[in-house]
């Protein structure tokens, strides 16, 4: 039985009776998720899904998911949460796991060959649990609980391997910070593959509290109608979701004095967004944070106790050390800008199956210890707080000028029209240029003159983008700009106009 097993079988002796699961469909106490967990782990036992079995199990935003991933854990399988439609699905970059077993419905497992070896009744729904090729590895207890995918850039996606220890230590550190309660009702804010919303299951059933599933994250109507109608407390989001409810406007026309907390992590958060949230939810702290899924949880900051630092993503979560790095590898000093270093218990394994791409990021001091080198930006400022700068895959050369994708983009994000922005150089014919892709609210008014000029009026340096694009962005399962997917598309472009 791994960890999102124990935290729930846990909660279900002592808070028996508090309710667990909440949706427009579901009201499953804490007793009633765990028995059914418990059956529904006994099937899958039965039908071979034994310790050490590796299974992909292709989510989607429901009570059922929710049910099938404790069960699984309860098993003592390998989970590895997946994405089968919508923005960002890659069932190509699941392939790398087999052979294992896969989890679905017959939708879901439709795509793969797979040898359909059991039925079972979720809920309401049906899942099929089938095995891709021979699974032999398993049979055995292992230290390793989850593989989380992670978009690759050069290596293509990757599976992060993560062993229970290190994810009770990261959902213990983090529950630290923020402080969940048994009163909390902890909104699902986005697909349970991206290892941000997966750890709300951790952190709701270690404080007794309760989940929302909403399977329309991405509708700020529906949103804002569920928050309210719920009671939500805790509003885990990406920057992304949040902007979406600035820009609907729903936000003025109920009363959310009922959330306390809203954090976000995955992307860059404005100030200007930190602070109008701020104002929308009148009674709620405010948490920027910063991570990847190499090391989940670096740092966390509570805003409202620290109102100087707008724009830090927080204090080194305990036992986690942060240090800057220079390119060869030694720690910068206090202000420096350089690549963000990570130590602690939290670490990741490494990559699945990939020991080239595992040794260009997770390394060792001569003394022995561990430490990530994250391919991000920032500095420590003379307090500690932790300053994200950019990715170096984000990092942008303009007329001699180096700057961050991110500062570009917030600068257009200012435009209440604008949904998403993505800017990079561009490698083409006559040498590297600036890229800019903006999609609109309302894309019919990417023809407006108007639109198009305030939108270009909002670059940030001298000059003008080389090259300027409206459209859709394409996003990755977490609801993150699909960078790789935008710069081919741009290049593209760029090429064919030149």
């Amino acid at each position: 039985m791994k960890t999102l097993a124990l935290l729930l079988r846990a909660a279900s002796a002592d808070a028996g009776s508090a309710v667990a699961l909440l949706s427009d469909r579901h009201r499953l106490s804490y007793a009633d998720t765990w028995r059914q967990v418990e059956q529904l782990g006994c099937e899958l036992q039965a039908a071979g899904l034994t310790p050490g079995k590796r299974v992909i199990a292709i989510t989607s935003l429901t009570v059922e998911t929710v049910l099938m991933l404790v069960a699984i854990s309860w098993t003592g399988a390998i989970i590895i949460p997946a994405v089968a439609s919508g923005p960002g699905a890659d069932l190509n970059g699941v392939r790398q796991f087999s052979p294992c077993h896969l989890i679905g419905t017959a939708e879901h497992l439709e795509p793969f060959d797979v040898e359909l070896c059991a039925e079972f009744r979720v809920g309401e729904k049906r899942y099929f649990l089938g095995r891709w090729e021979d699974d032999q590895d398993g049979d055995a207890p292992t230290r390793d609980e989850t593989i989380f995918l992670t978009s690759g850039t050069t290596d293509g996606p990757l599976g992060v391997v993560c062993s229970q220890a290190q994810i009770a230590f990261c959902q213990a550190a983090i529950q630290q910070r923020l402080r969940y309660v048994p009163q909390d009702r902890v909104l699902i804010g986005g697909p349970l593959s991206f290892d941000y919303h997966y750890y709300q299951l951790l952190l709701a059933f270690a404080a007794r509290a309760t989940l929302v599933v909403c399977d329309q994250v991405q509708n700020p109507l529906a949103m804002a109608d569920r928050i309210l109608r719920m009671k939500v407390t805790v509003l885990p989001l990406i920057p992304y979701s949040f902007r979406l409810l600035l820009k609907s406007r729903m936000l003025e026309r109920g009363d959310y004095s009922c959330v306390r907390l809203l954090s976000a992590t995955g992307e860059v958060w404005p100030k200007r967004e930190i602070e109008l949230l701020a104002q929308a939810f009148p009674a709620a702290s405010v948490f920027p944070m910063y991570g990847l899924t190499e090391c989940k949880r670096v740092s966390i900051l509570d805003q409202r106790l620290n109102p100087e630092l707008l724009g830090a993503v927080g204090f080194p979560l305990t036992g986690t050390r942060v240090q800057i790095f220079d390119p060869n590898h030694s720690a910068l000093s206090t202000g420096d800008v350089g690549e963000i270093a990570v130590e602690g218990p939290h670490l990741a394994d490494g990559y699945f199956q990939r020991p080239e791409a595992t040794c260009r990021r997770f390394h060792q001091h001569p003394d022995g210890r561990r430490f990530l080198l994250t391919g991000d930006q920032g500095y420590l400022d003379e307090r500690g707080a932790l300053w994200f700068v950019g990715r170096d895959t984000q990092l942008i050369k303009y007329r001699g000028i180096r700057t961050s994708a991110a500062a570009i983009e917030t600068a257009f994000l200012q435009c209440p029209n604008v949904q998403r922005a993505v800017a990079m150089n561009v490698l083409t014919r006559s040498g590297e240029k600036v890229a800019v892709m903006i999609e609109l609210a309302d894309q019919s008014a990417a023809g407006d003159t108007k639109i198009a000029e305030t939108v270009r009026s909002l670059w940030p340096l001298h000059g003008q983008p080389d090259y300027f694009e409206f459209g859709f962005i394409p996003l990755l399962a977490n609801g993150k700009p699909a960078r790789a997917k935008v710069a081919t598309l741009l290049h593209e472009r760029c090429t064919r106009i030149e």
